[in-house]
């Protein structure tokens, strides 16, 4: 039987028969990272969104990582320095691979919706938020303010000044539409005054830190943010902004918040996401 075009993958058939399958490279994309296993090796290339990790107390940016798995398995040692020529090679692989490879999931992720869902929250107290968001080069952009709750102003063609007070208990939420959905867009924003720490931006459906989005968003990181469902928010503990962006022609997905915290919880262990104070707060007052 003939395998469809639109598959990526190889049959296991070989197998029944008691035949090994052809030796050959392991490809994985996800939470921000393009990783590929080619004999004992590991090579890890994480995009520019999830470089930043942490390992207990301390905070460390990787782009490029390496682990020799038959000495390491758990990937405690990272030893792309001492490897620089295998980093090299592997790089060059994994450029091949993923240019051969024509999955359609990853034609999916590519065409986001023109929808982006931007929230504000400051950690429980009352601040002035102001903000300018401009379309980069031709198109459309229209910014409207969920429940009414800030000022939006056009100050031109495809430029809007955006003011209002934040709320102590819940979040602001704006909603930019973009025309067309790869545009790219630059925005600035203030807290009473003072810009937004670009270290208090995060993406996505499970709040990466995301300092690279503290001006703006590019086409080449929208697929980050990506989000069945926004990132679970503590307005009163929180201070950040949280961007998401819409799935295109994707059913809505309806996920607890309790499943939300467990996901957030895992992404803390392997170091991608939000202090995990935040979520000893919110399981304390569950518990109250």
């Amino acid at each position: 039987m003939a395998i469809p075009s639109e598959m990526d993958g190889v049959s296991l058939v070989p197998l029944l028969d008691g035949k090994p399958l052809p030796a050959r490279p392991v490809v994985v994309e996800g939470r921000g990272a393009q990783s590929i296993r080619k004999g004992n090796w590991r090579l890890i290339a994480r995009s520019p969104v999830a470089r930043r990790l942490r390992f207990g107390e301390s905070e460390v940016e990787k782009a490029v990582e390496l682990y020799n798995v038959k000495d390491d398995p758990g990937e405690r040692r990272d030893v792309s320095q001492a490897n620089k020529d295998v980093v090299l090679r592997l790089q060059v692989e994994l450029r091949r691979q993923l240019a051969s490879s024509e999955a359609p999931a990853a034609t999916q992720v590519t065409a986001s919706s023109s929808t982006v869902r931007i929230r504000f929250a400051t950690a429980g107290r009352v601040a002035n938020v102001s903000g300018l968001v401009k379309l980069v080069g031709e198109g459309k952009l229209t910014v409207a303010s969920e429940r009414s709750s800030a000022t939006v102003v056009s100050m031109g063609p495809n430029e809007f000044r955006v003011e209002f007070q934040s709320k102590p208990d819940s979040t602001v939420e704006l909603n930019l539409t973009i025309e067309p959905a790869g545009a790219d867009i630059n925005w600035q924003w203030w807290s009473d005054g003072t810009p937004w720490p670009k270290n208090n931006v995060f993406a996505g459906p499970l709040g990466v830190v995301a300092p690279e989005l503290a001006q703006g968003l590019r086409a080449d990181e929208s697929d980050y943010l990506i989000a069945p469902q926004q990132a679970f928010v503590s307005a009163v503990h929180e201070f950040g902004i949280f961007i998401a962006r819409d799935m295109r022609a994707e059913p809505a997905m309806n996920v607890s918040e309790s499943a939300q915290v467990e996901a957030q919880q895992a992404m803390q262990a392997w170091g991608y996401v939000r202090k995990p104070e935040i979520i000893k707060k919110k399981q304390q007052e569950t518990a109250q």
